[in-house]
């Protein structure tokens, strides 16, 4: 029995470590037990005392209360008791050796206002929960009623958040009832009380999360349960949590998960809308560099030959060399090269040059009507073959030039007259556009 004892309190322990006392979250509390007024004679306080612990003078009955926390440590309410006459005795000597009728024969019930104040005030002190409380209501006895007042000291054991054991004692005067005044009742009694506390209500939720204030972390501000009541935060503040904001400390649209758009090749248009993005280009070519298609350094935006490389200062086209009738002449059935026809073939030359390697040219040659087409044909050719000569003796290269003979096909004047043969005698040097 002893060993059942013992496991019984140490379980009882256990389980009060994890409890507190009425509070915030359990505004409200109900105690209910067993009542004992003593009613005893001693007319000194000394015996008073003694008999504080004895049966004598004991009415045994019922004893509750019904309180409501206010904070601070402090709770209202009312309490009572009721005792009738369960203990047999019926006269006793005192300790002024008078003979007294046992009061617990008489009828005993109180109705109280009570104040109680914790003494842990606000703090968590666990399952032990002492307190001190005054009180002041009506008395009867023996069907007498008077006002009467008093105070006493409690304690809460708290088994669980909600149940728990509660001890107290308390000491009353009842001078206003009218036997106290005859003598047969004292002016004061004791009022002991023993039985089961039950707490309750609705925990404090100041911000109304769902999560009482002792857990909320942030109790003014609400925020989900798995954040502890914290509402998650926006620390870039771009309108995306922290959580699901990929970049939480950049501010970005919620369409790339709160992070910037980048500009991977840093020409001031955003990736998203930059066609090439890791290559630097202008705005109005939406983010790609402009092409140099045949790559003669002028952009194709800017050049007027795309596909064939020419000189800047010719809006990237090559020179053409249009030397027909008024560069190149012949006399009648020759291919000898005059003098002047040799001055500007030297400046035929240089413009081959100075343009740019890739581009080729056509010497092509020409007779007026005049003898056998054979003949003219076999002539034109002598004469392209003694300008393509010449400029290659002038260092342009031999594969740059192609010539061709004509004959007397695609006159530019008429056959007619002298000064039309005059200018059908000639070599055309234009550039291979092909």
């Amino acid at each position: 029995m002893k060993n059942f004892l013992m496991l019984s309190f140490a379980f009882i322990l256990s389980t009060m470590n994890i409890v507190n006392a009425q509070d915030a979250d359990h505004k409200w509390a109900l105690n209910l037990g067993l009542g004992v007024l003593d009613n005893n004679n001693y007319t000194s306080f000394d015996g008073k005392l003694k008999d504080w612990g004895g049966l004598r003078d004991h009415s045994y009955g019922i004893e509750g209360a019904f309180l409501y926390y206010i904070g601070k440590g402090v709770s209202i309410g009312a309490q009572g008791s009721y005792a009738g006459s369960l203990y047999g005795q019926k006269e006793y000597y005192g300790e002024c050796g008078c003979l007294f009728q046992d009061l617990s024969a008489f009828e005993m019930w109180n109705a109280l206002g009570t104040v109680r104040i914790s003494l842990k005030g606000d703090k968590e002190l666990g399952w032990f929960d002492p307190y001190l409380y005054a009180d002041a209501g009506v008395t009867s006895f023996a069907n007498q009623t008077g006002f009467t007042f008093g105070g006493g000291a409690g304690v809460n054991f708290w088994l669980s958040d909600k149940v728990g054991i509660y001890a107290m004692t308390s000491i009353q005067n009842d001078s206003k009832i009218p036997e106290a005044k005859t003598g047969i009742l004292s002016e004061y009694y004791f009022n002991h009380g023993l039985g089961l506390a039950y707490r309750f209500g609705k925990k404090k939720d100041t911000d109304g999360d769902g999560l009482p204030d002792k857990e909320d972390t942030c109790p003014e501000v609400a925020g989900p349960l798995e954040n502890d009541g914290c509402p998650w935060p926006d620390t870039d503040g771009d309108g995306l949590i922290d959580r699901d904001d990929a970049c939480p400390e950049v501010a970005g649209p919620l369409e790339n998960n709160g992070c910037p758009w980048p500009d991977t090749d840093g020409d001031g248009l955003l990736d998203k809308d930059d066609t090439c993005p890791e290559v630097a280009g202008p705005i109005e070519n939406n983010g790609c560099p402009w092409p140099d298609t045949d790559g003669d350094g002028v952009l194709d935006k800017d050049d007027a030959c795309v596909k064939v490389a020419g000189p800047i200062d010719n809006k990237g086209c090559p020179y053409v060399l249009e030397l027909t009738d008024t560069s190149i002449f012949f006399d009648f059935d020759s291919y000898s090269l005059t003098m002047e026809s040799q001055r500007k073939l030297d400046r035929v030359a240089e413009l081959i040059l100075d343009s740019p390697e890739n581009i080729s040219y056509f010497v092509s040659g020409y007779t007026d009507n005049s003898g056998r087409d054979e003949y003219n044909l076999k002539l034109s050719e002598k004469r392209a073959n003694a300008v393509e000569e010449y400029l290659i003796s002038k260092g342009v290269q031999e594969q740059r030039i192609r010539s061709n003979a004509f004959g007397e096909q695609d006159p530019v004047d008429s056959n007619e007259d002298s000064k039309g043969r005059q200018q059908n005698r000639r070599v055309e040097i234009k550039q291979n556009k092909s």
